[in-house]
């Protein structure tokens, strides 16, 4: 079969659910009979290349553009950057951008892109403000080629009105109708694998191949705060703000950045650092911050309590609360870490992430 990924894992079908709404980044070049084609230029008609040989003409395009900083879970709706080559040789050809919930075709399953994160060839990036998605519907659920990867097409599960022009589409194609005459069907082409468990071979081999192109890893995390434009690196466990940075994290917040853990290729989420707590001094002040602490339960990029950690998802957001309660002036911040641990030692600036192709 053209381009799909090998069929190892074609056991993993347990647990499976209908696939929700599913998008591809704009810029993502779709496989048709007039070769590779932005999905943002495809056109109602268009012959579409599917995984397994066959065609099937481009019934509708949708197009969404979401405000990711807005949105109240944005987790759900970052991009999920699958780097060429991850897969297998050629596949995808060149970086991918998914929606987190896109299903991507392993064997005979779709496995939610978000599923398939590991940290180093499969991630997904914390630092889009807004991002613009587009989809392609085919007379019938099937697996297309997105930049040379086996990916599902738009699936009809009634939540066409989300993306624009769908009103415009409604009034030359009743979807409705075709659904009652069976033309379209809410119920996808392959079983979708949900459960994190029995995904976990499949990001097992995504790590051990990210090893294999040449991908490193390293004990140090990489720890930094960023407060407002400046980047402050941890020495140990410490970093210091003088008078000005300080009063910019209690107006602002500041992000706690890190490498990626190798702990995200079982744990099936972006994972940076174990945090058990922070610890901030100045002057005779002393603040200790449990993981528990009602402060950073409203940080943004910091998982649930695990056995006494909150794992970051490699960009936390520290609201200006966590440093409001120092008295103005120099702060050290402390952070108290989970031991041990590899990291993936990957490119640290936001700027030097492979995005113009795609974004």
């Amino acid at each position: 079969m053209s381009g799909v990924i090998g069929t190892e894992f074609a056991e993993f079908t347990g647990d499976v659910a209908a696939a929700s709404i599913v998008c591809f980044a704009a810029g993502t070049r779709i496989a048709t009979m007039r070769g590779q084609v932005a999905i943002e230029r495809l056109r109602v008609g268009d012959i579409i290349r599917l995984a397994d040989g066959g065609v099937q003409p481009a019934l509708w395009i949708g197009q969404v553009e979401i405000a990711i900083t807005r949105h109240p879970h944005p987790g759900t709706v970052r991009p999920v950057l699958i780097r060429a080559g991850a897969f297998s040789d050629g596949v995808p050809l060149r970086d991918l951008r998914v929606s987190p919930d896109h299903g991507m075709l392993f064997g005979d399953v779709l496995v939610p892109a978000a599923m398939l994160v590991n940290g180093a060839t499969i991630l997904q990036e914390p630092f889009w403000e807004t991002i613009t998605y587009w989809h392609v519907e085919v007379p019938e659920h099937a697996i297309l080629l997105a930049e040379g990867a086996p990916a599902e097409s738009y699936l009809d599960d009634g939540g066409r009105a989300a993306f624009d022009h769908a009103g415009i589409a409604a009034q030359f194609i009743d979807f409705a109708v075709r659904r009652e005459a069976g033309l379209s069907t809410t119920l996808p082409c392959r079983p979708v694998l949900r459960d994190a468990a029995r995904s976990a071979p499949f990001r097992r081999h995504l790590a051990a191949r990210a090893r294999r192109l040449g991908a490193d890893t390293v004990g140090d995390p990489g720890l930094r705060l960023i407060v407002g434009g400046a980047v402050l690196p941890f020495a140990g466990a410490s970093v210091s703000l003088n008078a000005a940075e300080a009063a910019i994290a209690r107006a602002q917040g500041a992000v706690l950045a890190s490498r990626i853990s190798l702990a995200t290729a079982a744990a099936g989420m972006m994972r940076g650092v174990g945090l058990a707590g922070l610890v901030l001094r100045g002057g005779a002040e002393l603040l200790r911050l449990p993981a528990e602490d009602m402060r950073l339960r409203g940080a943004r990029g910091l998982g649930p309590l695990e056995g006494g950690l909150r794992w970051t998802d490699g960009q936390a957001w520290l609201p200006g609360a966590v440093f409001a309660a120092m008295s103005p002036g120099e702060v050290t911040v402390d952070a108290i870490l989970a031991p041990g641990g590899e990291y993936w030692r990957l490119e640290e600036a936001r700027d030097s992430l492979p995005r113009a192709e795609n974004a």
